[in-house]
């Protein structure tokens, strides 16, 4: 009997498309953003990396390649935090509409419609009131054509 010699070849193949990742990767079929060997797509769909605003890219990619602001430095795109608590009537901008909303007095006097209309409490301190028209203004977190976050001055490094 002679010798046999094998060859075990391992391929990883995280999203199901018959190709090695590796071979996605260097082919551009996938994108790797953070470098980690692991196409994106799978990063996001194994819970590796957080894609809050779905848009197919890891947050922290988002946030190293500029296609989200990242104003308060707690590696979450500032569309997954701060536009989304500022967003009052939740139509996807962060606008006089906001304000109009938590202007609308019944906010202001019923704390029964309060706890009815949990988003005009924009600033979370349990209250509907003036607070939450100045966090809405004063933070700056106004959506830009492409709807980015613009930061305010005082928090951007």
């Amino acid at each position: 009997m002679g010798v046999y010699e094998y060859l075990l070849v391992v391929i990883t193949d995280c999203n199901s498309n018959s190709v090695d990742d590796e071979l996605d990767i260097q082919g551009g079929t996938s994108v790797d953003c953070n470098s980690n060997s692991i196409p994106d797509e799978c990063d996001v769909a194994s819970g590796t990396s957080d894609d809050c605003n779905t848009n197919g890219m890891p947050d922290e990619c988002d946030i190293n390649f500029a296609t989200s602001g990242e104003c308060n430095i707690n590696d979450v795109p500032d569309e997954c935090e701060l536009c989304a608590d500022a967003d009052a009537n939740c139509d996807g901008n962060v606008n006089s509409g906001d304000i109009a909303l938590v202007r609308q007095p019944v906010n202001w006097l019923l704390p029964c419609l309060q706890a009815a209309n949990p988003r005009a409490d924009v600033n979370r301190d349990g209250n509907v009131n003036g607070a939450d028209i100045a966090y809405i203004r004063l933070t700056g977190v106004w959506l830009t054509s492409s709807g980015l976050c613009v930061c305010p001055a005082t928090e951007c490094p």
